[in-house]
């Protein structure tokens, strides 16, 4: 299996509009890509990727360039189409983007994702040859 990211851009941004999410994703995952696009195009720090299999486009991540006022930089989406997931490609992808983000010289990557009816923020310290996850709770009433 071979993941790889490529950048949205004009010939593939239509194309990362048609990925969906499972039924019962939808409250994890509510936002339409084409939304984050939209996004992407007024918020100068969020970068966007097309996450592939092969040749084939099964997925999307945005990442933002800068630093929040602590020093983490925010992977705020990640999805895989819903025909495309249970096959580690997520995992990969997120790796793929970590090595990215290294070379961008960050030091602390935050992504959130959901247990259940609570979140939880995974903060991930990069340190020269591991990537250690930490996880900080937070109360989303």
């Amino acid at each position: 299996m071979e993941v790889s990211l490529k950048p949205v851009s004009a010939e593939n941004w239509y194309d990362c509009t048609q990925l969906k999410v499972k039924q019962e994703q939808l409250s994890v995952f509510p936002v339409p890509i084409v939304y984050w696009i939209a996004e992407s195009k007024y918020v100068d720090e969020f970068e966007l990727r097309g996450v592939y299999w092969n040749d084939d486009l099964v997925g999307f991540i945005v990442f933002c360039t800068k630093p929040d006022e602590n020093d983490n930089y925010w992977i705020p989406a990640l999805m895989i189409d819903e025909k495309h997931q249970g096959k580690g490609i997520g995992r990969a992808g997120l790796k793929k983007m970590i090595e990215e983000m290294r070379m961008m010289k960050c030091k602390k990557i935050m992504t959130l994702r959901s247990r259940r009816d609570s979140f939880v923020f995974l903060l991930l310290t990069i340190q020269p040859k591991r990537i250690t996850p930490r996880q900080k709770k937070s109360d989303t009433r």
